[in-house]
């Protein structure tokens, strides 16, 4: 599948090869039979001149890149016809023209509503699905639905970029211009991966590129971007209901704590002594002030870690503010939460979709976190899956023989892949724990009793 800007280079080409032709042969008639006033009233010459722009449609040469009519059975049967009957004077040139608007309105429709990258961007980012309805509607002329479209994308705020109609018509003659793959994968970079020439390009977008880099279109780009954005929102989602959980139950635990220690103070006349968990905490991770013990937020994975003796001290936050600023939770994550795929990670590599492996995560291997005490966290069952023989081998084999356990403890879980050395988690689900599963443990063991609603998933 070619881009929209391929087949503007083509039209235009052969457009401009047509109409310098037909000047030729007008420009010869004027001089070699000065006796008619107009190509029209010479009959020999306008046969030539029909029959080039009969050609033009019907008999392309070898080579030529398809256009916007190639493949249009039914208009290209009209036009042999019409050119036929143009031959003879039955119609004019203007009928033709007709016919040719005609078609290309109906292509035009087809191209953009068969567009990805036109779709979700009317539908999602500029929420302008009432131009997207007019296309293909009867009775909607063409230049009013050629103008909503161009307007609704180009004075949208919603791209998060200053688009203007000559930066798009300079990028588009760019990409016209433009002969090689490598170079116009570098205007693919400026135009649509990078805010500025100098701003790094993180993992995600390179994968994105190297998909280009591979013949991927942008349709297919596109499309793909928006899947991953889905997904991104579902799990965002997930994050947030598990962070208003342990905000749940930390609360709660405090408050149950509290309650002990009031209630042994009028039991005893000693003071006893306060648990750590509940008075020896960091300062807020954003704004590093003392917390509130009644009212602050754990990172959920850094809870559990610390619950399992993974690490120390969790992260907290002394407010919600602090929790969604810049320094807040989505960046204390990113930059202390990697997922242990690391290049390998499933959002990176992976192009097949699995519903029931990209079941939303994290996911935290059970091994590590429980046995071995080092951190491991995956983004999803997909993920841990992919990875399982890397992690294996670079983490569980070292640490078992650095404390004397069995080796191969785990031989009864692994499949091997035919006679070579690769093989995968027989059902990776034994070898991982979820963090819901981690939180809700969490609760029961230490009696804590929380709202239903936060625990919905």
């Amino acid at each position: 599948m070619t881009e929209a800007w391929d087949d503007l280079v083509a039209f235009r080409a052969q457009r401009s090869r047509c109409a310098a032709d037909v000047a030729f042969l007008t420009s010869d008639c004027a001089r070699d039979h000065p006796q008619h006033k107009h190509v029209l009233e010479c009959r020999e010459c306008y046969e030539k001149v029909v029959d080039r722009m009969r050609s033009r449609y019907l008999d392309p040469k070898d080579g030529v890149a398809r256009e916007w009519f190639s493949g249009q059975e039914a208009l290209l049967k009209d036009l042999e016809d019409l050119f036929a009957a143009a031959r003879e004077y039955k119609v004019s040139l203007d009928e033709i023209d007709a016919r040719l608007e005609e078609g290309r309105k109906q292509w035009y429709e087809q191209r953009v509503r068969a567009s990805p990258s036109i779709r979700k961007t009317l539908e999602e980012l500029v929420n302008r699905k009432d131009v997207f309805a007019k296309i293909g509607a009867s009775g909607a002329p063409s230049d009013e639905i050629v103008a909503d479209v161009r307007e609704a994308l180009e004075r949208s705020d919603a791209l998060g970029r200053d688009f203007r109609a000559e930066d798009v018509e300079r990028t588009l003659r760019r990409l016209m211009e433009i002969k090689s793959t490598e170079e116009k994968n570098q205007v693919y970079r400026e135009t649509f991966f990078q805010g500025r020439p100098d701003e790094p390009v993180s993992a995600k977008t390179q994968m994105y590129l190297g998909r280009l880099e591979d013949g991927a279109t942008m349709d297919e780009i596109i499309d793909r971007i928006s899947m991953d954005r889905r997904s991104s929102i579902g799990a965002l989602d997930q994050k947030e209901r598990h962070r208003q959980r342990v905000e749940e139950l930390r609360r709660a635990k405090n408050a149950h704590e509290l309650e002990k220690t009031k209630k042994a103070r009028q039991d005893s006349n000693t003071r006893p002594q306060p648990p750590d968990e509940m008075y020896d905490q960091p300062p807020c991770h954003a704004c590093e002030r003392e917390l509130d013990l009644q009212d602050y937020t754990a990172c959920p994975l850094c809870q559990v870690l610390v619950d399992n003796g993974v690490r120390t001290k969790p992260t907290v936050f002394c407010s919600a503010a602090c929790l969604s600023g810049p320094d807040g939770q989505g960046a204390h994550v990113e930059a202390s939460h990697d997922c242990a795929g690391g290049d390998g990670c499933a959002q990176l590599i992976d192009e097949d979709v699995d519903m029931d492996l990209h079941r939303s995560g994290p996911f935290l291997c059970k091994e590590c976190t429980t046995g071995l005490k080092k951190e491991a966290v995956y983004c999803s069952l997909r993920c841990a899956d992919i990875n399982f023989q890397r992690h294996r081998e670079q983490v569980h084999i070292p640490e078992r023989k650095q404390r004397g356990l069995d080796v191969d403890r785990d031989v009864q879980d692994i499949v091997f892949d035919g006679e070579g050395a690769r093989y995968h988690a027989r059902d990776i689900r034994l070898q991982l724990v979820s963090l819901g599963d981690l939180l809700l443990d969490f609760q029961q063991r230490n009696a804590i009793e929380v709202a239903d609603n936060a625990y919905a998933e």
